[in-house]
C-alpha cells in the first residue's frame, strides 16, 4: 500500500514540478549612420513573405515581414521608407515539409531570400521571371519547427546575411560568387 501512495504521489507532483518556461532575449541596435549606408549600399524593400505548410501562418509571415527589415539594415542594406526610391526588392520565402524515417517525422526547413533590382513599378509575377541578382538559401533538417521564433529569427538572419554578402560581393567584383 505504501508503494502505490509513493507511485501516485510521485506521478501526481512530477508533472508539476518541472515547469516548462524557457525564455530567450535578443536585441538589435541600429547604425543611426544611415546617409553613410544609403549611399553605399542602397535601399530595400520587402515586397512579399510566403509561408509554404499546411496551416494558419499568418502570424509567422508577420513575424518575418517585421524582423527582415531589421536584419537588412543589420547587414547593411537600408530598409526604404514611403518616400524612398527604392534599389532592391526582396522576397522571402518559408517551407516547411515533414517526412517520415521509420517511425520518427523529421522536417524539412528552407528559407530563402533573392533580392531584385528595382526595375520600376513591376509587380512580383513580373519580378519573378527574372534572375535574382542575389540569393541566400539556409536549409535545417531535423525536429526543428518554423513554430520556434528562435529557429525562425536565427535562418532568417542567416539567409539574410548570405544574400546581402553575395550581392554586396558582386558590386564590388562585378561578378557572383
Amino acid at each position: 500500500m505504501k508503494n502505490i501512495i509513493l507511485i501516485m504521489l510521485l506521478i501526481f507532483t512530477s508533472c508539476n514540478s518541472l515547469p516548462l518556461n524557457i525564455s530567450s532575449n535578443k536585441f538589435l541596435a541600429m547604425n543611426d549612420n544611415e546617409e553613410n549606408i544609403k549611399k553605399e549600399n542602397g535601399t530595400v524593400k520587402i515586397i512579399e513573405v510566403s509561408v509554404d505548410r499546411l496551416g494558419q501562418w499568418n502570424s509567422l509571415e508577420k513575424e518575418v515581414a517585421f524582423l527582415a527589415p531589421l536584419y537588412f539594415w543589420k547587414y547593411n542594406l537600408i530598409p526604404a521608407t514611403p518616400d524612398d526610391v527604392v534599389d532592391y526588392l526582396a522576397k522571402i520565402n518559408l517551407r516547411e515539409r515533414e517526412f517520415s524515417v521509420g517511425w520518427n517525422t523529421k522536417r524539412s526547413l528552407v528559407m530563402e531570400v533573392c533580392l531584385w533590382a528595382n526595375k520600376g513599378n513591376l509587380a512580383m509575377e513580373e519580378i519573378s521571371n527574372y534572375l535574382p541578382l542575389a540569393a541566400g538559401r539556409i536549409v535545417i533538417i531535423g525536429d526543428k519547427s518554423f513554430l520556434s521564433s528562435k529557429i525562425t529569427d536565427k535562418m532568417l538572419s542567416m539567409a539574410i546575411k548570405k544574400t546581402v554578402n553575395s550581392l554586396l560581393l558582386k558590386n564590388k567584383t562585378g561578378k557572383s560568387k
